[in-house]
């Protein structure tokens, strides 16, 4: 399976026709280097928002403007999906949901099927400044046979939903992100490392980049990459971004390759879980005495 990582410099203001431009010249490179799936970063629709000044901090504000901006979002990558024939982890956006919630979501669109939808389970700080929800479902999809999962940024620092994804049967996991600066990068570049190892799969990371500071009030850091499992690659990564650099990268992943590894491994991971101690983390909530109450 050939997979396709957008490492993305945001355009900030540069309004609909800039977008446009944008993500079509990355689809087309993906498109042209024959990749399957190209992955977005998260909120990738804050590029669609002309007036600079909405776009300084998180607040319950750009969360409306964004949803005003749904139809054009919704627009440009379903036709994009249509005119290439290329599955799009069209990043993130924010959506209204039947509650009368906005959330921070995630769409697949495929050239073959409806639209795939996943809200971001867990909350980052910048999404609950926007007033964001949290959503509750996991997604995972079949493409080429092949069993995908999706979180987006502060997901993969939880690795209950990437093990619940892999006993579903994913074995890759696109994960759009936007890092607030170079800590926060290497916090989810690190998880997403975990998942991999623990998951004796692929994390395929698509990082939002903002060097000017004018998103958030935050540098917006990362570096796209398709990470692996140790075993498939010594360094854990197939391959990865320059930082600040505004690119695509295409990388293959061998899937027989993949499944020899996860049979022959010194270190089963899955063949090694311990079902009968994990129930308890169930019944377990946080509070203040954590991890030490009982």
């Amino acid at each position: 399976m050939r997979i396709a990582v957008s490492q993305y410099v945001f355009r900030v203001g540069g309004g609909f026709k800039e977008f446009a431009d944008h993500v079509t010249r990355h689809t087309v490179k993906a498109w042209h280097e024959k990749a399957e799936i190209i992955v977005f970063p998260e909120l990738i629709s804050l590029e669609l928002i002309e007036d600079k000044k909405l776009l300084g901090k998180p607040s319950i504000n750009l969360t409306k403007i964004l949803y005003d901006h749904y139809g054009k979002y919704v627009e440009i990558f379903s036709e994009l999906t249509e005119r290439y024939d290329i599955t799009i982890l069209a990043g993130s956006t924010v959506t209204l949901g039947d509650d009368g919630n906005y959330y921070n979501t995630a769409h697949v669109f495929r050239p073959d099927g409806p639209i795939l939808k996943y809200k971001k389970i867990h909350l980052h700080l910048f999404d609950k400044q926007m007033g964001l929800h949290a959503g509750n479902d996991i997604l995972t999809f079949k493409h080429s046979e092949i069993i995908i999962g999706t979180g987006i940024c502060y997901d993969v620092g939880f690795p209950e939903i990437f093990r619940i994804m892999r006993l579903d049967g994913a074995e890759i996991f696109l994960i759009p992100s936007l890092a607030p600066g170079r800590g926060a990068y290497n916090w989810i570049r690190f998880s997403s490392h975990a998942r991999a190892i623990e998951s004796q799969g692929i994390v395929a990371l698509s990082s939002g980049i903002d060097p000017t500071g004018e998103l958030f009030g935050y540098k917006l850091r990362g570096k796209s990459a398709i990470i692996t499992t140790t075993d498939y690659n010594p360094n854990g990564f197939i391959i990865e971004g320059n930082e600040e650099e505004d690119t695509v990268l295409i990388a293959d992943i061998d899937m027989t390759h993949l499944r020899e590894i996860q049979e022959k491994t010194a270190a089963p991971v899955l063949k090694d879980l311990n079902f009968k101690v994990y129930k308890e983390l169930c019944d377990r909530k946080w509070s203040p005495n954590f991890p030490h109450n009982n």
